[in-house]
């Protein structure tokens, strides 16, 4: 699949694997043969790059995100999420108002709405078929890093540069509760599962959990030497494990914020780190080239 003149920022197979689905830095989309590595469609109109592109439930649209218009320095001055016809590759709708690039877009459940997040600071909410926006979640005083849906929809959270999570009114766009304490940028923001708490990860070097109805910190998890950029809850929530540029990955204790396991080999960055099913191993990635798996409860490389 090489027909990109830029950058591939995502590859997405179709639910029977027969397909392709990628964005790339061109500006465009495309779906591919998977056997024979044909392009299938192109969806191309944003004029800069596509850092997203999701199938519909379907798989009969696309949906995705990027920069609608440029000046002339190569700015991003119009971000756009746009939805596509996936078999001829024709614009169905164009969701335009952000003032900066558009990073992600996100289905509702239904696919009657879109979910965006800027660069301009705002997230906000679409009509998918008329493409006229229902709701603006603006507050935030930089980049939005992440916005993510409530189980029920009703509510949106997200994450900023500004250092601070916010949650939203899915309907009418007010903000609800803002989780501040971070002094430097928040990566990340993740409801649990009852949706009662929020754990958010930070540059400045701490991942903290919140209270999701008064915004009240309830645990800090201290210790890396530099920025976290990922944290998540293990499956009965009793855990954390967090990864940083520090070259370590983290597990800690979500009640009390004391660090179980340190995983510390990698010699740079680690940007990914992933639970096992079971919650007994841990996978993490690093920046220098290499993964590794540790048992999550003594930290020991396993492989």
């Amino acid at each position: 699949l090489t027909d990109h003149t830029l950058r591939v920022t995502q590859a997405t197979w179709s639910q029977d694997e027969r397909r392709v689905l990628t964005a790339g830095r061109d500006g465009t989309a495309r779906i591919w043969d998977a056997e024979t590595g044909r392009e299938l469609v192109r969806l191309a109109g944003h004029t800069g790059g596509v850092t997203q592109a999701t199938w519909s439930r379907d798989e009969s649209r696309i949906l995705t995100a990027g920069c609608g218009q440029t000046d002339a320095h190569g700015w991003c001055t119009e971000g756009t999420a746009r939805i596509w016809d996936a078999e001829t590759g024709e614009k169905l709708v164009s969701l335009a108002g952000h003032t900066a690039d558009v990073t992600q877009a996100t289905w509702s459940q239904d696919e009657t709405r879109v979910l965006t997040r800027s660069q301009d600071g705002a997230a906000r909410i679409w009509d998918a078929e008329s493409g006229s926006e229902l709701a603006s979640l603006v507050g935030h005083t930089g980049p939005v890093y992440q916005a993510t849906w409530s189980q029920d929809e009703t509510r949106v959270l997200t994450a900023s540069d500004d250092g601070t999570a916010r949650i939203w009114d899915a309907r009418s766009g007010r903000e609800l509760v803002t989780l501040t304490g971070h002094t430097d940028a928040v990566y990340q923001a993740t409801w649990n599962r009852d949706e009662t708490r929020v754990l958010t990860c930070s540059a400045y070097g701490t991942a903290r959990i919140w209270d999701a109805e008064t915004g009240k910190e309830l645990v800090r998890l201290t210790g890396h030497t530099g920025w976290v950029t990922q944290a998540t809850w293990s499956q009965d929530e009793r855990r954390v494990l967090t990864a940083g540029d520090d070259g370590t990955a983290r597990i800690w204790d979500a009640e009390t914020g004391e660090e179980l396991v340190s995983l510390a080999d990698h010699t740079y960055w680690v940007w990914q780190a992933t639970w096992s099913q079971d919650g007994k191993r841990v996978l993490t990635v690093s920046w220098r080239g290499t993964a590794r798996i540790w048992d999550a409860q003594s930290g020991r490389q396993l492989v």
